[in-house]
C-alpha cells in the first residue's frame, strides 16, 4: 500500500512537471509570436492567431498544474518562470539590452520563486487543506 502512493506521488509530480513545462514552452512560443507579429508589418495576423492559440494551449496545460498542487505555489512557478525564461530567451534572440537593474530585478524574481518553492507544507488541494471558521462579528 504505502509502495503504491509513493509511486502514485511520484506519477502524479512528474505528470505536474510536464504540465507545467509544457506551459512554459507554450506560452514562450505565444511570446515570441506576438514579438513577432510587432516586428512585421505584413505577418501580424498570422503570428496574432498563432500566438493565441498558443497562449490558449498553455492555459489549458497551466490549470491541469492547478489541479495538482497549491494553487499559491503553482501560480508562482508558472509566473515567474515563464518571466524569467521570456526575458533570458529575449536577451538571447533578439539581443535587448538590459541594464543592471532590470538584471537584478529578473534575479530577485528567481530568488523569490526559489524561496516559494522551498515550502512542502501547503496542502496539495482544497480536499486536503484545513478549514478556517468564519469568525462573524
Amino acid at each position: 500500500m504505502k509502495d503504491t502512493r509513493a509511486l502514485n506521488n511520484k506519477r502524479r509530480g512528474l505528470l505536474t512537471a510536464a504540465l507545467l513545462m509544457g506551459y512554459y514552452v507554450l506560452g514562450l512560443g505565444a511570446n515570441l509570436c506576438f514579438k513577432e507579429g510587432g516586428s512585421h508589418a505584413s505577418r501580424w495576423l498570422f503570428y496574432f492567431i498563432v500566438g493565441n492559440a498558443m497562449g490558449i494551449a498553455s492555459t489549458a496545460l497551466l490549470m491541469g498544474v492547478y489541479a495538482r498542487m497549491q494553487v499559491n505555489l503553482a501560480m508562482v512557478l508558472a509566473t515567474s518562470g515563464i518571466f524569467a525564461l521570456v526575458q533570458f530567451s529575449f536577451w538571447l534572440i533578439y539581443h535587448s539590452p538590459l541594464t543592471w537593474l532590470q538584471g537584478v530585478s529578473i534575479l530577485l524574481v528567481g530568488i523569490g520563486t526559489t524561496l516559494a518553492a522551498r515550502t512542502e507544507t501547503a496542502p496539495a488541494d482544497m480536499e486536503t487543506a484545513v478549514t478556517v471558521p468564519e469568525v462573524v462579528s
